[in-house]
């Protein structure tokens, strides 16, 4: 931390005494012996992964996200904002190795290899600098050569891709300015179009603000986030009855003239999970019935291998999974379950955020109330909101 010391005492007369001070303000002479908490030596960290909701549809997921903290956050070594792109995760669990990757973007942005005659211990082409965005290129490079367009450059031409290694780039005024280009990435980058990720305001204007309480009204969504910034992406052909989990990671474009990598954000942190089916807003729009599956459920069903009986380990007994989902439930109900003769069961309270993806879902565990395994039979259960509406269905267990 900077501080202030005195670095000499110049005695300038003695009778009276006189002294000069002189000070140095960008010193330290303080020692602190208590920290504040946060670890002082940093690594290279990619951009933060982007806030991100799931509303789910009947056989499909739309994933909206906003990506301001992600686009505008500086790496903590080169002090630039080294934001390259975002990629959309899905996987069938938590892990990090189940999930794939199925729409990405990136900026389309080139390296710039350039020709040294000087170079140690021979002359070839070396890495200088960060990515070039394509605008950058069709400035400097493109033609015709020598017009200025201004903020225009895309009515330049100019394809990096063109100029290779095998057949670099000669400068047509400075001849000894020889380089070649490769793209940083995929270069999907047309949103919408090469991939699916798209812009939910696709012609709003950069903000005035990057923080939401200074920027104009006019630039914010009904939720008071920017809508420069804003994101989604349907994820289609999705079956109703199994869990999915979705992430978006962000990643940047790393140090290519040092040799570090680019770096993305966690796959598995941050997923969030849903089932492709009505949201509770469709449910009660459209006064939806709740239903379980499987039913009937039958020992042999092989419902773990089918996706219904999700578990956290692979060494997880059978018994310890079962499960019976009920699809449709209000945000917050009791489900009640009985036998033929009426007894008592189960009862499973469900209270859940509206918002939250899964509000409409919950499961049973197929344990009774004496924390019994369920047997075969006939089962009734009930469904009673908190305004008090009740839905009653049946249930076979064949064990």
């Amino acid at each position: 931390r900077d501080d202030s010391t005195i670095i000499s005492l110049d005695t300038i007369s003695t009778d009276p005494l006189i002294v000069d001070t002189i000070w140095s303000y960008d010193r330290c002479d303080t020692l602190y012996y208590e920290g504040d908490g946060v670890p002082d030596f940093k690594g290279a960290s990619p951009p933060p992964a982007p806030e991100f909701t799931l509303e789910p549809e009947v056989g499909s997921i739309r994933v909206r996200f906003n990506g301001v903290l992600s686009e505008s956050t500086k790496d903590v070594f080169s002090r630039i904002i080294d934001f390259e792109g975002y990629r959309v995760y899905v996987g069938r669990d938590d892990r990090e190795s189940s999930f794939s990757m199925i729409s990405s973007y990136d900026k389309e942005n080139y390296n710039k290899y350039v020709w040294n005659q000087n170079k140690i211990p021979d002359p070839g082409f070396e890495l200088l600098e960060k990515p070039f965005e394509i605008n950058a290129l069709r400035c400097l490079y493109g033609e015709p050569y020598g017009v200025d367009y201004g903020d225009t450059c895309n009515l330049k031409t100019f394809s990096p891709l063109y100029f290779a290694r095998n057949n670099p780039y000669i400068h047509p005024v400075y001849s000894d300015s020889i380089f070649y280009f490769e793209a940083q990435d995929f270069n999907v980058s047309e949103l919408g179009v090469s991939t699916k990720i798209d812009k939910i305001y696709p012609n709003e204007p950069y903000p005035s603000s990057l923080f939401p309480d200074s920027a104009l009204a006019e630039e914010l969504t009904p939720d008071g986030k920017l809508k420069y910034f804003e994101y989604e992406i349907l994820i289609e052909d999705l079956l109703p009855t199994i869990p999915y989990y979705v992430n978006i990671t962000a990643f940047d474009f790393g140090s290519p003239e040092s040799g570090l990598a680019a770096l993305e954000s966690s796959k598995s942190n941050g997923a969030k999970i849903a089932f492709a089916h009505n949201s509770a807003t469709e449910v009660s729009a459209n006064n939806e019935k709740v239903y379980c599956y499987p039913n009937p459920y039958r020992i042999d069903g092989n419902y773990r291998d089918d996706g219904f009986e999700r578990s956290t380990t692979e060494q997880s007994a059978d018994d310890r999974i079962r499960a019976i989902h009920f699809v449709n439930l209000p945000p917050k109900c009791t489900i009640t379950l009985y036998s033929l003769d009426g007894d008592l069961i189960q009862s499973v309270e469900h209270d859940k955020d509206p918002l939250d993806p899964t509000s409409g879902h919950e499961e049973w565990n197929m344990i009774t109330r004496n924390t019994q395994l369920i047997v075969s039979g006939l089962y009734y259960w009930t469904v009673e909101s908190e305004n008090g509406e009740t839905q009653i269905g049946k249930l076979v267990i064949i064990m």
